[in-house]
């Protein structure tokens, strides 16, 4: 039993797995993916199916991507996904899906394939309708206009700075007013967000090696924009939490960039001195968020069955 949600999609399970079609369309108040995920769960072990099903699919994404990547740093991408973002599915199960089919369609933006791109946004959407939020990004990345690509920096970082007036309007409008609750954390609570810190300077580490990793794969130069707004968007993170999880889509990213440092060194003294700061980021990273600050609430571990 791990996690601050455990109970509460234990909850969501023992509602939704009975739901007929006709009562998700009138009454459900969560995404259609998640409501045939526990239809599915309910012919074999319930919840615990759930679960599986949830983290099978995130790994199943996430491995798929790193698959395509080159193969010599494919091993850190993989320790990178697991020291950085593979806790988090145990709780935020919805989303994390969400982001790692996200991270598996980036390619598609790359390619300048809109169709796929807006298929598999969509298909993230069932299981999180924040993944919608993603759609837009396509056309900024794939404009040869760089003024276009930096008004969207500014604008990102508009949003993080006003954001508690901006969740306030969106609030008081009808269609949008079951999030008048992330309205009232803002303003009962403060957040420690000490790990935007963190991002910093990890942005600042991968923007020492910008113009290798730019000559090494043209890629990398949207893999380093899109970071770049997961880190301002982070910002959000001193005032609301639940918000601040939508900056995962765009942070996953970092898992190729960093992975890609070693291998720009032509020295292998500084290609081993490279190794071992991400590595040390890596494993500090994992111990400060989940036991240090107890993010999730992931330990100790119960495993229960």
């Amino acid at each position: 039993m791990v996690g601050t949600d455990y109970k509460a999609y234990m909850d969501l399970y023992d509602i939704y797995h009975k739901y007929s079609f006709l009562n998700f369309i009138k009454s459900a108040s969560i995404e259609m993916g998640f409501v045939l995920i526990c239809q599915i769960s309910s012919y074999f072990w319930g919840y615990k199916t759930l679960f599986f099903i949830f983290n099978f699919l995130t790994l199943l994404f996430t491995f798929l991507t790193i698959k395509k990547t080159d193969t010599q740093y494919k091993s850190i991408a993989y320790l990178a996904y697991l020291f950085l973002y593979y806790t988090s599915s145990f709780n935020g199960i919805r989303q994390m899906l969400a982001v790692s089919i996200i991270f598996y369609a980036y390619h598609f933006i790359e390619k300048k394939d809109f169709k796929n791109w807006l298929l598999f946004a969509i298909l993230a959407s069932i299981f999180h309708t924040s993944a919608l939020l993603l759609i837009p990004i396509y056309f900024i990345f794939n404009n040869d206009n760089n003024i276009i690509k930096y008004f969207s920096i500014v604008f990102v970082t508009l949003i993080s700075i006003y954001y508690r007036n901006i969740l306030t309007y969106i609030a008081g409008i009808e269609f949008f007013a079951k999030y008048a609750k992330y309205e009232i954390y803002t303003a009962s609570y403060q957040f420690n967000n000490y790990s935007f810190f963190l991002y910093l300077l990890v942005l600042l580490y991968i923007s020492f090696f910008y113009k290798k990793l730019v000559i090494y794969s043209k890629n990398n130069r949207m893999l380093y924009l899109i970071f770049v707004f997961g880190v301002i968007l982070s910002f959000t993170g001193f005032v609301n939490p639940d918000i601040k999880r939508i900056t995962a889509y765009f942070k996953i990213v970092e898992i190729f960039l960093l992975s890609q440092i070693p291998f720009l060194c032509v020295n292998n003294k500084n290609k081993l001195l490279n190794y071992f700061i991400i590595m040390v980021y890596f494993i500090s990273s994992f111990i400060l968020n989940s036991y240090v600050f107890g993010q999730s609430d992931i330990i100790p571990y119960n495993f229960i069955w």
